[in-house]
Formats: C-alpha cells, sequence, structure tokens
C-alpha cells in the first residue's frame, strides 16, 4: 500500500559562490559564479521525495522577508550521517567497522534501524537482523552539497512505496550520487527515471 511522507524540517534560501580556490584568512577572494535556490533540509528532502514519486508534504517556517515568502513512528529508524552519529555517540564515526559500533549505539537505546550515511563511503543499515555496508556508487562529483538530504528524501519516497528497505538504500545511493553530479541542491536532484537507469547501469557495468 502507498503512504504518504510529511517532513518536519527547515526551508532555507541557499546562496552560493563558486571559485578556484577558497581565501586565506582576512583574505578577499572574487569568485567567478553566485546563484541561489530553494534549500533548508527539511524542503531538500521533501523535494525529493516529491521529485521521485512520492505524495510529499512538507511542515516549515518561513520568514516574513522575500524569502520566506517565495517559499510560501518516532525513531524507528534514524538516519544520520557520520557526523551527526559522531555527536550524539560521543564516538570517533570514520569508517564502516565504527559506523557499525555507532549503529549498536542506537540499538541498545531503543532505536529499531539506525542507518548512517558515510558520503563516499557509502552507508550502514545496522539492525536487530541486520549490519550491512552499501558502498556508494562510482560517480564523478562536482558538488556534494544535499547530497544527504537527497539520500534521506529518496529513502523515505522508496519506503513509503513499499519497496523492500535495502532496495530502498540501494535507491538512494545511487539518488544521491547522481545528485552530485550538478552543482546546487534543487535543481541537482534526479528524478526517478535518471535513477532507475543509473542503477540498471551500474549493474551492467559490473557484470
Amino acid at each position: 500500500m502507498d503512504r504518504n511522507v510529511v517532513i518536519v524540517g527547515s526551508y532555507c534560501k541557499g546562496l552560493f559562490t563558486k571559485g578556484s580556490r577558497l581565501p586565506r584568512v582576512g583574505e578577499t577572494v572574487i569568485h567567478d559564479r553566485f546563484f541561489e535556490g530553494p534549500g533548508g533540509k527539511g524542503s531538500n528532502q521533501a523535494v525529493a521525495a516529491a521529485k521521485l514519486g512520492t505524495q510529499t508534504q512538507l511542515l516549515a517556517c518561513v520568514g516574513d522577508d522575500a524569502w520566506g515568502r517565495e517559499a510560501i513512528e518516532m525513531y524507528h529508524i534514524i538516519k544520520p550521517n557520520e557526523t551527526e552519529a559522531a555527536l550524539i555517540t560521543g564516538q570517533n564515526v570514520s569508517d564502516v567497522e565504527s559506523a557499525f559500533r555507532a549503529g549498536d549505539w542506537f540499538l541498545k537505546r531503543g532505536v529499531g534501524l539506525a542507518l548512517i550515511t558515510l558520503g563516499a563511503r557509502g552507508s550502514v543499515l545496522v539492525g536487530k537482523e541486520h549490519k550491512l555496508h552499501f558502498p556508494a556508487p562510482s560517480v564523478m562529483a562536482s558538488d556534494t552539497t544535499g547530497a544527504g538530504d537527497v539520500f534521506s528524501g529518496a529513502f523515505l519516497a522508496e519506503c513509503a512505496a513499499g519497496t523492500a528497505l535495502e532496495e530502498a538504500i540501494r535507491f538512494a545511493s545511487h539518488a544521491a550520487a547522481l545528485s552530485t553530479t550538478r552543482l546546487g541542491v534543487i535543481d541537482a536532484i534526479p528524478d526517478r527515471a535518471s535513477v532507475l537507469a543509473h542503477m540498471k547501469q551500474d549493474v551492467l557495468c559490473k557484470e
């Protein structure tokens, strides 16, 4: 049975610059590109879930300014990235094995499943009957901004559609990887057909 996704989170306006290098302390550097677009972790995840085919609602506060007007099972699964997992657990989370240990920490405190993303190292799933590593698909990344949010939105979309857990994680991994091949966040979110095509191509390359 299909289910709707409701996300409670932030909506922000993203301001992006791109240049050849970062400034040194006290230095002013003129970058060659500037652009703006909608963003915020809740918004990014909601757009990703909706763009990938799920009926989605976002509950968020917006400011009374130009940008704000423009926008106009609790803890059954927890999905932190490695930095968030480290902050919550107090443990170093820097690779697959340490992510497994962090996942065990969550389970001991009553969480049903811990899905921890590790950037280019992929993600791990830890549960009473799960301890799995999902490698990240290989892509030529140019901008990783918002990739974690795309992963979350894609994962929620697949879960809401009734997709099996492990397959939903694989789908989310490909969606997030594809999003890093384009600049920005919202404009970089792939549609469902692109994700499925990338998954198929990945299988063919491994055969």
